[in-house]
């Protein structure tokens, strides 16, 4: 980018729990479609026990690119999720977007039901999150109730330092104070209906406890609220304001020079319908003369002939399909071998050969008082 400044700030904490993960976060920033000189990736070593918040916070600070993407250590992306946030965001008026997901356990198999069968789509879970809502509704929950999506979601810089990033006084669900200070300020999220992340579920020994104990949970989630709420007892949400203009338009100036994707051999693309309109309806093509049904947020698969026509409408937006990908095959150091490398403030060269070290800053975490 401009000045070899960084588009993309993509911070990951990394406990002593996740070295053993870390190289295969990192690995699939290498496998992304946007060129490798769009992104930095800071690695924040939790030294001194200070938690995520801490180290993602320590990150903003040092993140020197327009956007910042939370990604933790033992979590990957998929091939295109950078594009697809970039793509959304420019063609959107959101605050910041995020994705849905792949869930895996923390052997990297697919999760199964009480039953013993795996709840999946394919090979793996494919987890939609929840379409974003500050506020709950009759139609449903929103931010002030629950968290509504993970912590990896594309940000403009500026709007995660002016909220002050996440809340160091948290020991658990620190994502979700983030998602609930930028809502008081008017930066709303939006979903993308499409799969960016896999994502390694109960793999943290905070997650493992959560699972075990729901009632402790429960507790966390409502001692994150109370700190929100006002006298009232509610969480004074801002109006959603849309997304940074400036950010917008280096988004918008990025994605013209990526390749447009082809249409897929089945003849169909799929559209999200995103307008206003209540209820389901239908929709005869004057080309074709099929009829598709739409509903608020429903998926429809249009023919390429009518692909002209249903975006005239503008109440709709393309939908890419991301499938399941295998993490990177690359080589995981040890643990004693991670606290080498951070031990001398190095890069990943020294762990492995097939990590290149360009675009890429690790910083040794430092003792430091957690927030009152």
């Amino acid at each position: 980018m401009e000045g070899g400044q960084p588009l993309i700030s993509i911070v990951t904490p990394v406990g002593p729990r996740h070295t053993q993960h870390v190289a295969v976060a990192r690995a699939s920033l290498d496998w992304q479609t946007i060129p490798r000189s769009w992104w930095e990736h800071i690695v924040i070593h939790d030294t001194a026990g200070d938690g995520p918040a801490v180290c993602r916070n320590r990150g903003i600070e040092q993140a020197r690119g327009t956007f910042v993407v939370f990604l933790d250590a033992d979590d990957y992306l998929l091939p295109t999720a950078l594009e697809t946030y970039l793509r959304a965001y420019a063609a959107g008026n959101a605050g910041y977007v995020y994705g849905d997901s792949y869930v895996l356990n923390e052997h990297g198999q697919p999760l199964r039901n009480e039953s013993g069968h795996p709840v999946v789509v394919g090979a793996y879970e494919y987890r939609q999150h929840t379409d974003y809502d500050p506020t709950t509704g009759w139609r449903r929950m929103g931010l002030d109730t629950i968290n509504l999506h993970v912590v990896t979601a594309l940000i403009p810089t500026v709007a995660v330092r002016a909220v002050g990033g996440f809340d160091e006084a948290i020991d658990a669900w620190e994502d979700w104070t983030l998602w609930l200070r930028l809502a008081r300020a008017g930066h709303c999220g939006q979903r993308v209906p499409v799969p960016t992340l896999v994502y390694r579920q109960a793999e943290g020994d905070r997650m493992r406890h959560f699972v075990a104990d729901p009632i402790a949970n429960q507790a966390r989630m409502a001692t994150v609220l109370d700190r929100y709420r006002d006298a009232s007892g509610r969480i004074a949400m801002a109006a959603c304001c849309g997304g940074n203009k400036a950010a917008q338009e280096v988004a918008q100036a990025a994605v013209l020079g990526l390749p447009q994707g082809e249409t897929p051999a089945s003849g169909r693309v799929r559209y999200q319908y995103i307008g206003e309109q209540q209820g389901s309806f239908t929709l005869r093509s004057p080309h074709t003369g099929e009829v598709y049904k739409l509903a608020r947020g429903r998926l429809v698969d249009v023919q390429a002939q009518d692909m002209a026509w249903i975006e005239s409408f503008g109440t709709v937006r393309r939908v890419v399909a991301a499938p399941f990908v295998p993490p990177p095959d690359v080589v995981v150091g040890t643990a004693g071998d991670m606290a080498a490398v951070f031990s001398g403030n190095e890069m990943y060269g020294n762990l492995t050969a097939q990590l290149p070290i360009e675009s890429q800053r690790v910083l040794m975490g430092q003792p430091r008082s957690r927030a009152k």
